[in-house]
Parts: structure tokens; sequence; C-alpha cells
């Protein structure tokens, strides 16, 4: 049995699902894919174990609609930020809307493929955190309050083209 499967009664019991977060090199050596931690979250076979989509990482995997696609059913949460060019490190990202993702794009290919969960703001930056939180919020609030949910995703190899 994987430590997956050991540990999913503790989650079922306290109403939580444990989701993998693959992210991308440098940053980690392993469980880089989205296809990868889908592979092991599936061989757990707990519906107490799911998978953490995180835009920033997984902006660049290859096939990434083909694996959203194929692992939206197990996406438990998205992590969403936007992609300084160039980055310059880790702890980079900017708000929502403010870098060079497609955004919009990567949200609804998610929604069509069955996602229906919570996107969670996520952004390591000093200069978010030195920023007025107020501000923040408001900008972050606007980029979502923007996005055209009725229209469609154009596909693509991967969300940084």
């Amino acid at each position: 049995m994987t430590a997956l499967q050991n540990l999913a009664p503790y989650a079922i019991a306290r109403g939580v699902v444990l989701a993998l977060e693959p992210v991308r090199n440098p940053y980690l050596d392993y469980l880089n894919t989205l296809e990868h931690a889908d592979r092991l979250v599936k061989a757990a076979g707990r519906d107490a174990v799911g998978l953490l989509f995180d835009v920033w990482h997984l902006c660049q995997e290859s096939d990434l609609w083909a694996h959203v696609a194929a692992s939206a059913p197990r996406i438990s949460l998205v992590h969403v930020s936007d992609w300084r060019e160039p980055t310059r490190c880790h702890d980079d990202r900017l708000i929502p809307g403010e870098g060079v993702l497609p955004l919009q794009q990567i949200l609804l290919g998610l929604d069509r493929a069955g996602y229906c969960g919570f996107y969670d703001v996520e952004i390591f930056s000093p200069d978010v955190w030195g920023a007025d939180y107020a501000d923040v919020l408001r900008r972050c609030r606007s980029f979502f309050d923007a996005i055209d949910w009725d229209s469609e995703p154009q596909g693509q190899e991967n969300a940084r083209g």
C-alpha cells in the first residue's frame, strides 16, 4: 500500500483532500508534470487524494490541454498567478492578468474539461508582499470579474506558446 493510500482515511475522517502539486524543474526534481502526478493519484485509488493544478508551474507542460482533459475530474484546487517575462526567480510571480500568461484561456480550458472547484490566488513575490493588500485583492478580483466564461478557450501545445 502506498503512503497516499495510508493517509487517505485520515483525510476522509477530517473532510479534506490530499492534493499533489506538480512543481516544474528546477524547483523540484520529481513530480514535475500533471501527467505524472495524475498517475500517482489514480494509483492511490482514493477519493481523498487529488491534484493541485498550479498555473505558474504547469504553463509550460507539453500537451497541457490533453493532460488537463484527462485529469480534470481529479483536480481539487487551482493556484493562479501570472508569469513575468523574463522571470527572475521562483518568487517572481505576478497578479493574475498582469503578466504574459493567457490565464483566461487556461481557466476556461479547466472549466470546459470539467473542473468546478476553487481558484486560489498564490503569488510568491516581494513586490506583492510589500504592496497594499487591499489594492492587491482589488486587482485580483478585477481579473476574475473580467473573465468571459461564455467564450471558448483556444487550444495550444502549452499555455506559454
